[in-house]
C-alpha cells in the first residue's frame, strides 16, 4: 500500500489537480476576506476530489429535507449542524444518531437546539445528514504550518481505539518522515490519509487542516474535516 502512497507525493502523482487547486484558492480567498477564516463543509468535497473516501452526506435546511436525505442515504445516519463559525461538533454535543425517518423531525430540532444552548453566539446555517460509518476506531489528524510551505509542518495524531485515546505530535520535515509515520497506521487508513496529505501539500493557502476518519474491518472513511486559511 505504501508504494502507491509514495507515488502520490511525486510531481507526476500530483498532476491533474489544477481544477481543485483553483477551487481551494477561491475558497481561501473568500474566507480570508471575512472575519471567519475557517471552513468545515466545502473541504469535504475537496478531499473527495483528491481521492479520499468521504462518508456520503447531504446538507439540508428543513425537517422535510432531512427526512428525504435519510431515505436516500439509508438509516442510521449521523446528523450534525453547519454553523457560521467552525466548531468541534462532538464537543458541543451536537452530533445525533438517527435510526429512522420517524425520528428526523426531533433530531433536526435537537441538533439546532444543542448548538443554541451550548454556544448561543454561533449561528446555525443548516444541518448535515451523513451515512454512519461502521467502525469502532477513530483517527483525528491535524496538519499545521507556520508559513506557506508544504514542509516542514506539524502533524498531530489522535487515535481513539477501544475507549482509549493516544496522541502523538510530530514535527515533519519531509514527506519521507511522514511515510515513516504512516507505516504505523492501519492499512485501511493509508490511502485515505495520503489523499488528505496530498490536498495539504498541494495547497499552501491552508494554515491548518484537521480530518476525522472512522475505520474498522478494512474500511476507512472521512466523516468530518476543518480547515484554516492564512489571512
Amino acid at each position: 500500500m505504501l508504494e502507491s502512497v509514495k507515488r502520490l507525493f511525486t510531481k507526476e502523482g500530483a498532476e491533474g489537480f489544477e481544477k481543485v487547486r483553483q477551487r481551494v484558492k477561491e475558497l481561501a480567498k473568500r474566507l480570508s476576506k471575512g472575519e471567519e477564516k475557517r471552513d468545515n463543509t466545502e473541504i469535504l468535497e475537496i478531499l473527495r476530489e483528491y481521492g479520499a473516501e468521504v462518508a456520503p452526506y447531504q446538507v439540508v435546511s428543513s425537517k422535510g429535507e432531512l427526512r428525504e436525505a435519510i431515505e436516500e442515504l439509508g438509516s442510521p445516519v449521523m446528523v450534525k449542524p453547519i454553523t457560521t463559525k467552525v466548531i468541534t461538533r462532538s464537543q458541543a454535543g451536537a452530533v445525533i444518531r438517527v435510526e429512522s425517518i420517524e425520528d428526523a423531525d426531533a433530531a433536526y430540532a435537537q441538533v439546532i437546539g444543542r448548538i443554541v444552548s451550548s454556544t448561543p453566539w454561533i449561528g446555525v446555517t443548516g444541518v448535515m445528514a451523513q451515512e454512519e460509518v461502521k467502525g469502532e476506531n477513530k483517527l483525528s489528524l491535524l496538519w499545521q504550518r507556520a508559513k506557506k510551505k508544504g514542509v516542514p509542518f506539524k502533524w498531530v495524531k489522535r487515535l481513539f481505539r477501544g475507549g482509549e485515546e493516544k496522541e502523538v505530535q510530530v514535527d515533519v520535515a519531509s514527506n519521507d518522515e511522514l511515510l515513516s509515520q504512516m507505516e504505523e497506521l492501519d492499512p485501511s487508513l493509508q490511502q485515505v490519509v495520503s489523499a488528505c496529505h496530498l490536498a495539504w501539500i498541494d495547497n499552501p493557502e491552508l494554515s491548518a487542516m484537521e480530518v476525522e476518519i472512522v475505520f474498522g474491518s478494512g474500511v476507512a472513511k472521512v466523516v468530518d474535516a476543518r480547515i484554516t486559511v492564512f489571512g
